[in-house]
């Protein structure tokens, strides 16, 4: 006779008598239990899954997206960004239904500055481009890319850059001297074209023609010193001795100051030191007409210093003849 595993009674048919245990069922619960247990682990597994090819799809963003959708038979930006330009071009304008004029955002920007640098050309004074010429023949560099200037004060390099395109103003790490450049290529351009319309200097001249060739412009030619362009090479050169009358500029080539000569008057000399180049300088002492031109710098002048000192000529002239 079997008996019951939990109670002891008889079991008849494999239920207990006393209290009614069925094994059969309970193995059946089990195996339910088991399948159940299964089956959720399945279902974690699957969304577990599901999560991950989520996350692999949010990892390509928002712009691989559109690129995806306007190349529409190529599915991996990957193999996208390896498309040659022109097919980029044909299919955002198929899918902007952009007709053949359509503009890239840089072919945009480049003409918004071409017109930017007609409207300049064509509103910006004469006495602008000629102090800035004279300016940078007397204190600047033509490099094959950029163009730049440096001054110990800030004055005159400002006022060229807000009269013209491109020109940046900066100061040195020691913040002792002041760089003015400009290197971008159209406004960089645009600069050796005011150069070529007022250029005075040979050796300037012909560093310039050089850098337009290479560029297939019109080459410069040599051009007689104005007042405003003499304006710019005193502010860059320039200088008034202390309790005389006369003005001075100093520069390593004697053909530029012989040009101031021949238009302005004055003598032009050399100072030779034993072991160093020659340094020639253009002098007018007021017999020769130093006031009336330290009148006209002194209204064109944008540099601090020689204005004090053209300030100063111009005073102790009006001093002396009136025997205050």
């Amino acid at each position: 006779m079997k008996r019951c595993q939990k109670c002891g009674g008889q079991v008849l048919d494999g239920s207990c008598l006393q209290c009614g245990y069925d094994r059969s069922r309970l193995d059946c619960l089990v195996t339910s239990t088991a399948s159940d247990r299964f089956v959720g682990e399945q279902d974690v597994a699957d969304s577990v899954q599901t999560r991950s090819t989520y996350r692999t799809k949010e990892r390509v963003s928002g712009s691989e997206r559109l690129l995806i959708e306007i190349f529409g038979d190529v599915d991996s930006p990957n193999v996208i960004k390896t498309l040659p330009p022109s097919i980029y071009r044909d299919a955002l304008r198929k899918y902007h239904e952009l007709d053949v004029n359509f503009e890239t955002k840089y072919e945009a920007k480049a003409l918004r500055r071409v017109r930017e640098i007609v409207q300049w050309l064509e509103n910006t004074p004469t006495s602008v481009a000629e102090y800035v010429t004279g300016f940078f023949e007397g204190d600047g560099h033509l490099g094959e890319r950029t163009i730049d200037a440096s001054q110990v004060v800030s004055e005159p390099l400002d006022f060229i850059k807000t009269n013209v395109l491109g020109v940046r103003v900066c100061q040195s790490k020691k913040r002792s001297v002041w760089h003015a450049h400009c290197s971008r290529r159209e406004y960089y351009q645009l600069l050796l074209v005011v150069f070529a319309d007022h250029v005075v200097s040979e050796t300037f001249l012909g560093t310039l023609n050089v850098l337009l060739k290479t560029r297939s412009m019109l080459l410069a030619a040599k051009h007689a010193p104005t007042i405003d362009w003499l304006a710019g090479f005193f502010d860059a050169e320039g200088s008034v001795p202390k309790h005389s009358y006369s003005l001075v500029v100093g520069q390593k080539e004697r053909c530029v100051l012989e040009s101031i000569q021949c238009v302005f008057g004055g003598r032009v000399s050399v100072q030779k030191e034993r072991g160093y180049p020659d340094i020639f300088s253009w002098s007018v002492c007021r017999e020769t007409g130093s006031v009336e031109l330290a009148n006209q710098l002194w209204q064109r002048t944008h540099h601090p210093r020689k204005r004090e000192q053209l300030e100063s000529l111009l005073t102790r002239v009006y001093i002396a003849e009136h025997r205050l």
